[in-house]
């Protein structure tokens, strides 16, 4: 990044990708070991905590192309400048968009689950 304006798509999306590959990682780990153990993982909900800075480092630049002061304006102007621009601008919508699915994907699937192991009991 230069000057705070990224210079292509890896500037923009690799800290939220990474970050959201740990969460679901670190969640599917967990729900792996509640059905081999039969025990409670209560460390799965850590995988929130990743989920959550994933969505806060992509909504920066989520926001900058959405912002409607002149910072906004300024940093869509510089935009226009850089090389293959149209795909900078759609990873600065998929920098947010990707890890907000994928967090809310984890908590429907965490309360399907929970549903699940209660019909299973009877």
């Amino acid at each position: 990044m230069e000057n705070g304006v990224p210079q292509d798509i890896t500037d923009i999306i690799l800290l939220p990708f990474m970050l959201m590959f740990f969460g679901l990682v670190w969640w599917i780990l967990a729900w792996n070991a509640e059905r081999t153990t039969g025990r409670k993982a209560n460390w799965k909900w850590g995988a929130f905590f990743f989920l959550f800075v994933s969505m806060y480092t992509g909504f920066k630049f989520f926001w900058a192309m959405l912002d409607p002061s002149s910072n906004g304006q300024l940093y869509r102007e510089t935009m226009r400048g850089i090389e293959h621009s149209r795909r900078v601008v759609v990873s600065h919508y998929v920098a947010f968009l990707f890890p907000f699915v994928s967090t809310v994907a984890i908590a429907v699937w965490a309360f399907l689950d929970s549903r699940m192991k209660a019909a299973r009991r009877y």
